[in-house]
């Protein structure tokens, strides 16, 4: 499928079409969309609206988020250089949830082999595991989650409570990570049986004592999922599942600002915003500024690995006595990234990591990151 072929999924959003909208001034972002993308001009970034909540049982209203949060964020300024974001609008509302649900995998698996990275505003939380699917197809990926609680509730079920049950059991994850989620209202468990991949949780308190903790689980994730649920009731009451704890808004936001300096992201979906729940329209502009620093990010990001070869990276092999073996570290002096070699079984494989593996790597002791790849 061809980029123009997307047009016939789409219903512009209202937010654009609107005459009397005043977010159209020359700094905004709305101002610098790209009016007219096609095959011969390519947007870097695809804005999509999915307003389905049919599987939000607990937060009915989520639907109406995509508009919602464009009037937020078209009114922001834009501070994103050269690269081009175009809005395709709404998957067509009014479809059965099969249908939409087939429209958006069409469009997101289409995108990625355009080598465009999809920008998906829910809905419901489950639209994450369509995106997996499509994106899966030619091979596993890394999933991460930016939650409260792992959606895992009713084993059985495909809700925005219980999606991640059967995703993560179907072979179509190289890795997962959990990230914000608070120990006293998930159900751990059922990620402790995973077999066949690793998963990380970082829980909630472990970012607010150091944020730069998620980096490296951004960076190596191809599909990336924040759930509104995350942040704290006070600072985005426009969720029915929030509670009294949670990220701050800020937080969320530097979290997004981390997944768009991804160089291997394909898709980040915002879920579960829920403006008829929304006090002042707090929710929507969080949302918005969420998607700015994501934005933000994709503008900056630092062509690391995949799109730089390893030779032109630091190399350094530290000598574990206890186990009579190596593990090799790559580091990017400029920007102070490191990744760490899990390879394995004749399988080459180098994942991202934090200056802190190194340092317990040097002094005789395995990190946890290298323990956990290691076991797969």
């Amino acid at each position: 499928m061809i980029f123009s072929e997307l047009t016939d999924f789409f219903q512009k959003s209202n937010v654009l079409l609107s005459e009397t909208s005043t977010v159209r001034k020359q700094s905004t972002v709305a101002a610098k969309l790209m009016e007219n993308p096609s095959d011969a001009d390519l947007p870097d970034v695809a804005i999509i609206g999915f307003p389905y909540d049919i599987q939000g049982v607990a937060n009915r209203g989520s639907a109406k988020a995509p508009d919602a949060v464009r009037r937020e964020l078209y009114g922001l300024r834009h501070d994103f250089g050269s690269i081009k974001v175009a809005d395709l609008g709404d998957i067509h509302p009014g479809l059965s949830l099969s249908n939409a649900h087939q429209a958006l995998r069409d469009v997101v698996q289409t995108l990625k082999n355009l080598n465009i990275v999809s920008v998906i505003i829910g809905g419901s939380h489950d639209l994450t595991a369509e995106v997996c699917k499509a994106l899966s197809v030619d091979s596993k990926l890394t999933l991460s989650i930016v939650d409260g609680f792992a959606d895992v509730c009713n084993p059985g079920d495909v809700d925005h409570l219980s999606f991640l049950t059967s995703l993560l059991t179907n072979n179509r994850l190289a890795a997962f990570n959990l990230i914000g989620w608070q120990n006293y209202q998930t159900e751990i468990e059922p990620l402790t049986q995973l077999d066949g991949f690793p998963y990380f949780a970082l829980r909630l308190g472990e970012i607010r004592m150091n944020r730069e903790l998620a980096e490296p689980l951004f960076r190596d994730s191809q599909v990336i999922s924040f759930d509104m649920a995350a942040v704290r009731f006070s600072d985005s009451p426009g969720c029915l599942t929030s509670g009294p704890n949670g990220l701050y808004g800020e937080e969320f936001c530097q979290m997004a600002r981390f997944a768009g300096f991804s160089d291997k992201l394909w898709s980040f979906n915002l879920c579960e915003m829920n403006p008829e729940a929304d006090m002042r329209g707090l929710s929507a502009k969080l949302g918005a500024q969420t998607l700015w620093h994501l934005l933000e990010g994709l503008a900056n990001r630092y062509g690391d690995h995949p799109k730089r070869p390893w030779l032109s990276y630091q190399k350094f092999v530290v000598h574990q006595t206890d186990t009579d073996s190596d593990i090799v570290f790559y580091h990017n002096s400029d920007n102070n990234r490191w990744w760490m070699d899990v390879s394995q079984n004749d399988e080459r494989r180098i994942v991202a990591c934090i200056p802190d593996d190194y340092k317990e790597a040097c002094n005789s002791v395995l990190p946890d990151r290298y323990i956990r790849w290691m076991a797969f």
